[in-house]
């Protein structure tokens, strides 16, 4: 029970933590220069510590809801994912805008530059995000519909044998996530470097 209530809580975190980040590369694509002002750590640690607090909450709510809670587990699903799709989906438009800019041939030259790396570094986070939302969906689309499935059959041991293959799939994601924003962001990989750098001393 208590390893269950702890995936729930994680697999919850994460995937808040997704959306987060989705929304965090679409903030940095249009808001530019205020994005620093705006996007602080102080704020991002609220919001980090808002998710925990509302993981626990939900999943120990879980244990006077009975069936109701099902229902607000699949719209923990699908509001997350909603915003995830719809963020994906504005930083392509937005690396589609800024290519058809650097094409444009009656772009002036002294803004050539700088709009040539400001599509370099949005087509990078549009792919980086692709390989993020595609990770996410081949993870938690599973574990979704098993646990439609769940409310309606039941728990058959066929149907909580899968699960647990579903919810190990969850937590191979949450392991994934990280390492695919290292290899393709270069400032979090110096950031992981010096953290490392630090440890040794």
């Amino acid at each position: 029970m208590l390893l269950y209530f702890i995936g729930w809580m994680t697999g919850g975190v994460s995937l808040l933590t997704l959306a987060a980040v989705s929304i965090d590369r679409l903030l940095a694509l249009t808001l530019h220069l205020r994005y620093n002002t705006i996007v602080t750590v102080p704020r991002v640690f609220l919001i980090i510590l808002g998710f925990w607090i509302f993981a626990i909450t939900l999943n120990v709510a879980r244990f006077w809801m009975s069936k109701k809670w099902y229902f607000i587990a699949i719209a923990f699903f699908v509001l997350p994912f909603l915003v995830i799709t719809i963020s994906t989906l504005k930083i392509f438009q937005i690396s589609r805008k800024h290519q058809s800019q650097i094409n444009d041939q009656h772009v002036a030259v002294s803004h050539l530059q700088s709009n040539t790396v400001n599509v370099l570094k949005c087509r990078k986070s549009a792919v980086t995000v692709l390989y993020i939302y595609g990770l996410f969906v081949v993870a938690y689309l599973p574990w979704f519909s098993l646990t439609t499935a769940a409310f309606f059959i039941g728990h058959p041991r066929g149907l909580k044998i899968a699960s647990n293959f579903a919810r190990t799939a969850v937590f191979i994601n949450s392991f994934l996530n990280p390492v695919v924003y290292c290899w393709r962001n270069r400032e979090i990989r110096r950031a992981v470097k010096n953290i490392l750098r630090r440890g040794r001393h």
